[in-house]
């Protein structure tokens, strides 16, 4: 059966706007409120500060929210959302396992990015809030879930004898914690900053050899390499087999 995220409290009937124009100011304040949260930080964010961002009154912003706390999590909770509609493995190209595991991290990737100020924010007040710690619990558990069925009913993961729950957990926490400090907070060994086409490559190799025990072959989102008189897409070569290309200018051997 499909897990779905848990759903956090739903706004009040009472704060949702009555008219396209009440909706559109809300959207304001939503806008306004993770530009504050990414720059002052959740702690520091006053409501003023958030009315004062999207051009309204404070009284503005409590016709449609409670506090702040609200705000958030309702922004947290889209997030969570979004996230886990981007893992579905839906659109991905063939039956190439590989290519369905690039397909969903591309997915995932592309969405922390989108909301790289949010992950940010999360990241900070699940240290010392038990309400995010435990929304964001609630956020990666379908995630868990999904990825331990699916290594169940992987042979060659399941020949390696590794626990599916604790292997599931694992790689959840590999995919979400390299995307907070490779796209979020941009940090890399020597300061060397990672691209996202880069990141998302290395996650789905690690990936694919954490469940097949093996190197991805035959990928054809990968240019052809010339081994000898065959190409092979995107198969690793031992350098010992490829073909050398002659230099410019230079002499050929006869």
């Amino acid at each position: 059966m499909e897990m779905h995220p848990p759903k956090v409290a739903a706004p009040a009937a009472a704060l949702l706007p009555k008219t396209a124009k009440g909706w559109k100011k809300r959207e304001r304040l939503r806008a306004a409120a993770r530009r504050v949260f990414a720059r002052r930080g959740f702690l520091e964010a006053r409501v003023s500060d958030i009315a004062q961002e999207a051009g309204v009154s404070i009284g503005n912003f409590y016709q449609y929210f409670r506090d702040k706390d609200e705000m958030l999590c309702e922004l947290l909770q889209e997030f969570g959302e979004e996230l886990f509609k981007s893992s579905r493995a839906a659109g991905a190209p063939g039956d190439d396992p590989y290519l369905a595991l690039e397909h969903v991290t591309r997915g995932l990737y592309e969405v922390y990015e989108k909301n790289a100020d949010l992950y940010k924010v999360m990241m900070q007040v699940v240290q010392i809030d038990p309400k995010y710690t435990q929304l964001w619990v609630n956020m990666r558990e379908p995630f868990i879930q999904r990825v331990y069925r699916l290594l169940t009913h992987v042979p060659e993961f399941q020949r390696s004898g590794i626990n599916p729950k604790y292997a599931a957990t694992a790689l959840v926490n590999m995919a979400s914690q390299s995307a907070y400090i490779w796209i979020v907070r941009r940090w890399g060994l020597d300061g060397e900053t990672i691209k996202l086409d880069e990141a998302i490559e290395t996650i789905t190799r690690l990936w694919y050899r954490a469940m097949y025990g093996t190197d991805p072959v035959a990928r054809t989102s990968k240019p052809a390499v010339r081994v000898g008189r065959k190409k092979v897409v995107g198969a690793p070569v031992p350098a010992s087999k490829m073909v050398k290309t002659p230099r410019a200018g230079g002499r050929k051997r006869k």
